[in-house]
């Protein structure tokens, strides 16, 4: 049985040392232990392009550096790392402030708050909403700037308990079972210094508004090594639809019931996938570039279900964000010592049949011490067996982005 830790037995060479994590799930956001709370904010609306510009700036590398087959939920990432953003100050708040893109005269709690407001909808065949809970050890000392801008930006929910004691990590692991109604089972332990605990909860589901159809029997799906799986496709052909082409990829989507897309971006045969993720703009070009074409377009899509699990912090890191690292300023978020952020991870999950898309991410941000002009064309074959690119667009906003390498690893 652990021994149940005092304030002082954290204190380390006379500095109080923290952690934080930020978890973000894109699966089941149902509001239990407390009541779900919406942000209050009267911002103006973050536009696409700085929530789009950020996913493509941090989607490439993680691309580039994966193993096989990847799903990276950006939102996910923005929507916990903002929060954090939102304790920081001097050189620290100015880094992540910038990773962010957040606008001059703005905060990152207000961007997140107009993302929220953007993407939070609940409708007859789909939902997409997310929530907020912020966990802190009996002994923190919270600013109250800071926990009032996480409960009026973020809508956060704000629960005191004792780290010290193992009920705090069941009561967070219970917290998120019946968020995503027991689909994704964490398994959160509170460490040694942790004071503090953010979960963010983002959920995706919906439906395809034309139904797909289930081939009987598996067929090929050609893999990048030469050697070859097997996997039941989901067909459609369209008559007429819309597509585009551009330098060595085709790319089309399917419409969900509601207001969102799923994309698809196929490359030219002997093209490897890997050449879209050499830099962002790239990578924006095969997402969202190209010439827009309409005619027949034959659709069959692997039926896939995919997990990944990735290292955001070096990704960060890469990106040349250091000082958050090293020895960061978040003395806005607590007056308990200095803190940094140690760790940033995120595991992500998306499952793609007949009914529709169901996808999830789990991020766990962890701080211690110290208009085209449209062209007519024949037909476009979206035949998906071999690697390519996908995402989920909703109003306008990348929810995810992924690699297909292998529909049945």
């Amino acid at each position: 049985m652990r021994t149940r830790r005092t304030r002082r037995s954290r204190k380390k060479n006379g500095k109080q040392t923290a952690i934080l994590a930020a978890i973000a799930l894109s699966l089941g956001a149902l509001t239990v232990l407390g009541t779900r709370r919406q942000p209050q904010a009267d911002t103006a609306p973050l536009s696409t392009e700085t929530i789009n510009g950020f996913a493509y700036r941090t989607a490439c590398g993680l691309l580039r550096s994966r193993g096989e087959n990847l799903v990276y939920s950006p939102v996910s990432f923005y929507h916990a790392l903002s929060l954090t953003a939102s304790g920081a100050s001097g050189q620290t708040a100015g880094e992540l402030d910038a990773y962010l893109a957040v606008q001059d005269g703005e905060k990152p709690s207000e961007q997140a708050a107009s993302l929220y407001r953007m993407l939070h909808s609940e409708g007859e065949h789909s939902r997409l909403t997310i929530c907020t809970s912020l966990w802190h050890d009996q002994s923190v000392r919270l600013k109250h700037g800071f926990k009032k801008e996480a409960s009026k930006q973020y809508g956060a929910s704000v629960y005191s308990v004792d780290f010290g004691s193992d009920a705090a990590a069941e009561k967070m692991n219970e917290w998120v079972q019946q968020q995503t109604g027991k689909t994704i089972r964490p398994d959160i332990r509170v460490q040694e210094d942790d004071l503090l605990r953010i979960l963010n909860t983002l959920y995706f589901r919906d439906e395809w508004r034309d139904r797909l159809y289930l081939s009987k029997t598996p067929e090929p799906f050609y893999l990048t090594g030469g050697e070859t799986a097997e996997a039941l496709f989901l067909n459609r052909t369209y008559g007429s639809w819309g597509f585009s082409k551009g330098a060595e990829f085709t790319r089309a989507s399917l419409v969900l019931k509601e207001s969102g897309q799923m994309y698809f971006v196929l490359p030219d045969e002997g093209v490897l996938v890997d050449s879209f993720f050499e830099s962002a703009e790239r990578l924006q070009e095969v997402m969202e570039g190209g010439t827009s074409m309409s005619g027949e377009v034959v659709f069959k899509i692997p039926q896939f279900t995919l997990s990944s699990s990735l290292d955001l912090k070096e990704s960060m890191e890469n990106d040349g964000i250091t000082r958050p690292f090293v020895q960061g300023d978040f003395s806005n978020m607590t007056k308990d010592g200095e803190i940094r952020i140690s760790a940033i991870t995120q595991d992500s999950y998306i499952s793609v049949n007949r009914d529709g898309v169901e996808a999830s991410s789990f991020t766990d941000l962890a701080l211690e011490s110290a208009a085209a002009i449209e062209e007519k064309a024949d037909r476009a074959d979206m035949i998906l067996n071999r690697p390519f690119l996908f995402g989920i667009k909703d109003r306008g906003v990348w929810l995810l982005i992924g690699v297909c390498d292998h529909p049945a690893a």
